[in-house]
């Protein structure tokens, strides 16, 4: 008797399981449907092309990427596109965006670098809609 209780209630944790297991996916599913059909971005490479191009044709607008760890040499994390000091005759624009990394152009006065970074070492993009 105590056989066939265990097996019962071996079945019905079973079911219940399953069926969590099937709301979880279908809500995870309709979760993602509506982020992709209000046209946001869907990976990191996606938002910084389109705040890219923002910034080309809005001359006022700008986005800082905060890195989580600054490039060799430097201590600075926070990186601001595009940014132009007319003082130094410094400015930095984003040179390229690949898959899986961004690379950023540095001019200042005759000389030019330019460093990239992979999009895992982004902490954080700050922008205004």
């Amino acid at each position: 008797m105590n056989v066939e209780i265990g097996k019962k209630s071996l079945v019905l944790t079973s079911i219940i399981f399953f069926a969590l297991l099937l709301m979880s996916l279908y809500t995870s599913q309709i979760a993602q449907t509506s982020v992709y059909a209000q046209g946001q971005v869907t990976n990191m490479r996606e938002l910084i092309e389109s705040l890219n191009q923002r910034a080309n044709r809005d001359g006022n607008f700008t986005f800082t990427l905060q890195l989580q760890t600054p490039f060799v040499g430097e201590r600075e994390t926070i990186i601001r596109i595009p940014a132009n000091d007319g003082e130094t005759n410094f400015e930095r624009t984003i040179a390229s965006i690949a898959e899986d990394h961004v690379c950023f152009q540095d001019r200042n006065g005759q000389y030019q670098s330019v460093r990239c970074t992979p999009f895992s070492n982004i902490a954080e993009v700050a922008y205004q809609p």
